[in-house]
């Protein structure tokens, strides 16, 4: 849940960010109402955002909640395995210390299409 201008939310089908002018915001809280956009997400796009939020959590990305995509993001993380930026830990992909360096790159890699 994002809080403020600018911030961003996910619910799992559909992602919603607050204006970004401080004070529109600030207005239209003064009257009683947040001033948002949101967006519904196709399953790629919902798959992707899972992978880009999941991925900096210490628990990472948990390979059952990917469904159908499993298979194409285990191909695309072999490089990132092999160089130790993320790590399989039974079935979740975490990013190693050396990873989170580098975590929006190996998250838009992982992204599926």
């Amino acid at each position: 849940m994002g809080i403020g201008p600018s911030a961003h939310s996910y619910n799992g089908a559909s992602r919603q960010w607050n204006v970004a002018n401080n004070q529109q915001y600030i207005s239209a809280i003064e009257k009683g109402t947040i001033p948002f956009e949101i967006e519904t997400l196709t399953p790629e796009q919902q798959c992707n955002e899972y992978i880009m939020t999941a991925l900096r959590t210490d628990q990472g990305i948990q390979l059952e909640r990917l469904g159908p995509y499993e298979k194409q993001v285990l191909q695309a993380v072999n490089p990132y395995l092999k160089n130790k930026t993320v790590a399989r830990i039974e079935n979740r992909l975490v990013l190693t210390r050396e990873g989170k360096f580098l975590a929006d790159g190996i998250a838009a890699a992982l992204f599926v299409d």
